[in-house]
């Protein structure tokens, strides 16, 4: 009797498992944070991305020319929006369901203090 439940368990562990791996979402959710040097740099592993048809959704819309860490960090913390397409995307959001993050940011905070040493 012990037996069965035991094959019974692992069986439906088993099922259940490869029920997942057919259903598994392939596709990625990729997010791009950052300053002006990551609006032209990262559209490269969009573009790839695209050419291989495993971009689930691409947003760069974080993206600001002069954005510092401290901005971004406000930003997170006020969950900043954006409008994406038709919808509006919170950061926090965008960031849980990321699959890929890309982050280049702090080239302002250094051109700054170095401008402020004279």
């Amino acid at each position: 009797m012990r037996i069965r439940k035991l094959f019974f368990v692992g069986l439906t562990t088993l099922i259940i498992f490869l029920i997942y791996l057919t259903t598994v979402d392939r596709k990625i959710y990729y997010v791009n944070i950052g300053d002006s040097v990551s609006m032209g740099v990262n559209s490269y592993i969009n573009e790839y991305l695209n050419k291989e048809e495993k971009l689930e959704n691409y947003i760069d819309k974080f993206n600001k020319p002069d954005l510092r860490i401290t901005d971004l960090y406000n930003m997170i913390n006020n969950n900043y929006e954006v409008k994406v397409d038709k919808y509006k995307q919170s950061i926090k959001n965008a960031l849980i369901k990321a699959d890929v993050i890309t982050l280049a940011i702090g080239h302002d905070d250094i051109y700054q203090k170095i401008n402020t040493i004279k």
